[in-house]
């Protein structure tokens, strides 16, 4: 049973159908492995290899039979009611019915066919997710011996069977148990009273809520309370109103233009449909904007110009709208209030931003076609929310638990430590917190902030046993046994390529002249038979153990034909460590005839914000200094230094802040680029990955991290950097990043042209 303490931490997550975010109660956002706000509700299976999140993303395309999307859809669903979901014969994974005709998902992993629950591929996800907020609070320092408390915002038309199912993927997961569950209209409800608190006035406002998102659609009216909060008084959630319905709508349409113009109509879920659903949702979107849109559909024969009017597309969505329209009239009619008494209208998610449904909103409540709408939450407010309200629910028990055993032993005593499994504060939807229920089967406790219906989406009893549970928790530490010997494989194979790219350049440099003709041919010809190893089947299938023995024979065999090079090359590399470690005792002397000014770490004064910059300025040109001498150590040092006297500013203005965080983003590109000189890539990455959390557009950050990925052969990761900086104002044209990128895009092709050959001689 998990416990609660002083110093908990909560998590709120928004399991989104495209879309998974991840947010503090704080508000902070905790950024994916790449440095964006959110991670992509995907898992992708290939060889022996997993991709989850963002690293799913290119397998969407290359390999959409194996990559998962949708993931909240799948749980607690029996077989046969997930096929009767029109939407799902668009899901290329394939699909059958397990114990009990329980859905399970079957794909090609580790060399052969395997099937996989909902829950364990959920859990896969949310492994991912507590793996990026681990690796962001260690980056920041705030890692805690007390592990975070996990909340779920949840429609209200998920079941008891997909939400006990979700709890169990958490467990699988390895997120600390148990987890809230929070209904969605809660959470948005504490986002909008967190920020932006309702003011006091002789009548409660009352605000309506329309979140249209990808899968469903949730309408929510609330009332602005004495104390700052809104209540809930209605909450409509419908799971067959999401924009993705609307396509569905659409592609019938589009479907029949397609046969028109090429005699034949692409089905799904063939890659055709897949392809003329992208132009269904490109559509979609021109024609917020305009009266009739087209787009080109690629085909095997031609690519084919399809042309939409606003006219049919609300023509073939009618009955999608007058369900839309009866779900805004039963949210006033359950919150007994008329559409006048609406004081103000909030919208968000992606759906809300079509000119069509704002048309019918305003329609609906008798509003001004030109009314405006509120748009105060953002992608992030669901996620929030669920950690605001599973926040202030925790601190409500900490402090009941505390004064009952106040009470029974007097004052003085120590907190206790309160169980989750007690009953909430009160903070509640509609119908009032539920009291938690027993987990299905996971060893934990469901504590759930919610109105639960049990027939809704996914409602049949397909629950794991116990036994199930535990079997399912072994199989995913091992597959992250797994993942991580892949991780080191693929190191070990990106060693043997940079040994053998920079021992072709060998002949070149300033040792070259030693090698002989003969010894040339060798070489190159020992790194001709390496580099095809490395594009053999041999080599895809190749353990840990076997790239290493493979690493170590290559740079054998080079030793053995390039000794007397390889000898002059370490007497260099020796002689440049000990002129930096003369430099470094030179400077360390030095800095100790000055009466060493230089222990930041031990400097624990509250000094005036002048004198604390005057040391950062000290540093930092010190460094500078070392850096343009080449220095490189002792320049590390000393920004290091400047670094953590900024850390040391205390009651600084809001202008303040963005001072001294403008001068650490400054220090960390300075230390990314002294990591640089001295071919330390991880702490590059690092480096630039700190200063894109203080500034996610910083073009230089961007850069550094893509030279990174360059020198990984991570080249789509490179270029998408690459592309986000140049699209920034202060890298439009900066040459560097130009240089880059097209560096980048000749590796990238020469990686393909390679590719390409391995592939033909396993063919020949």
């Amino acid at each position: 049973m998990a416990s609660f303490c002083a110093g908990t931490s909560v998590i709120g997550v928004d399991l989104g159908a495209k879309q998974t975010m991840t947010v503090k109660s704080t508000g902070d956002i905790i950024r994916n492995e790449l440095g964006g706000h959110h991670s992509a509700t995907l898992v992708s299976f290939s060889g022996r290899e997993r991709f989850i999140g963002e690293a799913a993303v290119p397998q969407m395309s290359s390999c959409p039979q194996n990559t998962i999307h949708n993931l909240h859809l799948l749980l607690g669903q029996t077989c046969d009611a997930f096929e009767a979901n029109p939407r799902t014969h668009h899901y290329p994974f394939r699909r059958v019915a397990g114990k009990a005709e329980r859905l399970e998902i079957v794909v090609d992993y580790a060399g052969s066919e395997q099937t996989f629950s909902p829950e364990a591929l959920c859990g896969m996800l949310l492994g991912k997710l507590q793996e990026n907020w681990t690796t962001a609070a260690r980056q920041q320092g705030l890692v805690s011996l007390v592990p975070p408390h996990v909340a779920f915002a949840v429609p209200k038309w998920m079941s008891t069977s997909a939400r006990k199912s979700l709890q169990t993927a958490s467990l699988i997961g390895g997120l600390p148990d148990p987890v809230t569950l929070v209904d969605e209209s809660l959470a948005l409800a504490a986002t909008l009273a967190f920020k932006h608190p309702p003011v006091m006035e002789d009548q409660p406002k009352h605000v309506l809520l329309i979140d249209h998102g990808h899968t469903h659609l949730g309408l929510a009216v609330l009332k602005s309370e004495d104390d700052g909060t809104y209540s809930v008084l209605s909450d409509v959630s419908e799971p067959d109103l999401g924009v993705e319905h609307m396509d569905l709508q659409l592609f019938g349409v589009l479907q029949e233009k397609f046969k028109a113009k090429t005699g034949s109509a692409p089905v799904p879920p063939s890659k055709a449909a897949r392809r003329l659903m992208n132009g269904v949702e490109r559509l979609r979107k021109l024609l917020s904007t305009m009266d009739t849109a087209s787009c080109s559909v690629e085909s095997a024969e031609m690519d084919v110009t399809l042309t939409l009017t606003r006219a049919e597309m609300e023509g073939s969505c009618e009955a999608y709208l007058l369900r839309f329209r009866e779900c805004l009239t039963r949210c006033l009619s359950e919150a007994h209030i008329a559409a006048s008494d609406l004081a103000q209208v909030e919208l968000l998610g992606g759906g809300t931003r079509m000119g069509l449904l704002h048309d019918l909103i305003n329609d609906t409540l008798g509003r001004d076609p030109s009314s405006a709408f509120g748009q105060k939450l953002d992608d992030a407010a669901l996620a929030m929310g669920a950690a605001l309200v599973a926040d202030k629910n925790l601190k409500a028990k900490m402090a009941a638990a505390a004064d009952k055993e106040g009470q029974a032993n007097g004052e003085g005593g120590e907190p206790a430590k309160v169980s989750n499994g007690e009953e909430g504060d009160g903070a509640s939807s509609e119908n009032g917190g539920k009291e938690p229920e027993p987990s299905g089967g996971a060893g934990g406790e469901l504590s759930e902030v919610t109105s639960k219906k049990d027939d809704g989406v996914g409602s049949s009893s397909v629950d794991l046993t116990p036994a199930e549970v535990t079997g399912l928790v072994a199989a995913e530490n091992a597959m992250r046994a797994v993942d991580a010997e892949m991780q080191q494989i693929a190191e070990q194979r990106n060693a043997i390529e940079s040994y053998v790219l920079e021992m072709r350049n060998a002949p070149h440099t300033k040792h070259g002249a030693c090698l002989g003709e003969q010894q040339v041919k060798d070489l190159n010809a020992l790194l001709e038979a390496a580099e095809d190893w490395l594009y053999s089947e041999e080599a895809a299938e190749a353990s840990l153990e076997g790239m290493q023995g493979k690493r170590a024979e290559v740079e054998s065999g080079v030793s053995e034909v390039c000794r007397e090079y390889l000898d002059k090359v370490a007497a260099d590399k020796r002689a440049v460590e000990l002129e930096l470690e003369e430099e470094m005792k030179r400077a360390a002397a030095a800095r100790e005839a000055e009466g060493d000014d230089n222990k930041a770490e031990k400097d624990s004064r509250r000094l005036p914000k002048a004198e604390r910059m005057r040391k950062v300025t000290k540093h930092k040109q010190t460094g500078a200094v070392d850096f343009k001498e080449k220095n490189y150590k002792e320049a590390v040092k000393h920004y290091k230094e400047a670094y953590t006297h900024c850390s040391k500013f205390f009651d600084l203005s809001p202008e303040g802040e963005d001072e001294v965080k403008h001068i650490k983003v400054g220090l960390l590109l300075n230390l990314a680029q002294c990591w640089v000189k001295l071919g330390n890539m991880d702490q590059v990455f690092k480096c630039a990955g700190d200063a894109l959390v203080m500034e996610p557009l910083n073009c230089k950050a961007l850069m550094r991290r893509a030279m990174v990925y360059e020198s990984r052969k991570e080249y789509e990761l490179a270029k998408r950097d690459i592309e986000l900086g140049l699209e920034q104002p202060a890298g439009a044209n900066d040459k560097a990043l130009l240089t880059l990128q097209k560096r980048v895009t000749i590796l990238q092709k020469k990686e393909k042209a390679k590719e390409k050959k391995m592939w033909g001689k396993a063919f020949s």
